[in-house]
């Protein structure tokens, strides 16, 4: 049976960061979008509103019982990029995710002129961070996050 983090780490990458490689997603009738995920008693639900700014909310239950929990807001802070270019990067930072840090992407990750840096403090009891995408020496995406145990495993 894998712990909290181990699990964290699989259902991020089945998920956002892989665009459907193991996960389910479905649109809520508010026009949310759900990315779920699961494996043997555990589940993972990323709900999420808006593209640009966009805010949500991911939870994990083992055994029924709500065990771990996320929020999350961001954007792309330069209007003069197309959205979709930043995610995609985001995305291939997302998917490095490590059980070391389950919340979002790696402490840093750097491809050509794009590079993401995962600020955070605490552990899986407790967190909060923000991430960034600077592109060729300016931010151009942030992105706040807190969260924690809520009790259970």
């Amino acid at each position: 049976m894998p712990d909290l983090a181990e699990f964290l780490v699989r259902a991020k990458r089945a998920t956002y960061a892989s665009q459907g490689e193991g996960g389910e997603r479905v649109r809520t009738e508010d026009a949310g979008r759900q990315l779920t995920f699961h494996e043997a008693s555990w589940s993972y639900d990323d709900l999420y509103y808006g593209t640009n700014p966009f805010v949500g909310r991911e939870l994990v239950h083992h055994d029924g019982e709500l065990v771990w929990a996320m929020t999350y807001y961001g954007r792309v802070v330069d209007e003069t990029l197309r959205p979709g270019d930043v995610y995609a990067f985001l995305k291939a930072a997302m998917v490095r995710v490590s059980r070391t840090r389950p919340f979002r992407g790696p402490a840093s990750y750097t491809d050509g002129v794009w590079a993401y840096t995962d600020v955070g403090i605490g552990g899986l009891d407790m967190f909060s961070g923000t991430e960034s995408i600077v592109l060729a020496g300016r931010e151009v995406y942030r992105l706040h996050y807190s969260g924690g145990r809520m009790r259970g495993v």
